[in-house]
């Protein structure tokens, strides 16, 4: 049986975001790479803040990761 293709855009990098990514991506194989990477920049920004958010990048950041 033939998948048909739908391209699909996420908005948002939050956990909703991200666990509609993940579960998409479970159902192709397609840029899996990316939504690693984008789930990785997430925890990492969680575990390990900047200590000092000085511009407003610095917040978006620490709140979503780096990789959004």
């Amino acid at each position: 049986m033939k998948k048909d293709i739908v391209p699909v855009v996420i908005i948002g990098g939050g956990p909703a975001g991200l666990t509609a990514a993940y579960e998409l991506q479970k159902l192709s194989d397609t840029h899996v790479s990316q939504v690693y990477e984008i789930i990785g920049s997430f925890v990492k920004w969680k575990l390990r803040p900047k200590p000092q958010e000085d511009t407003f990048e610095e917040w978006v950041i620490n709140r979503f990761g780096g990789r959004l």
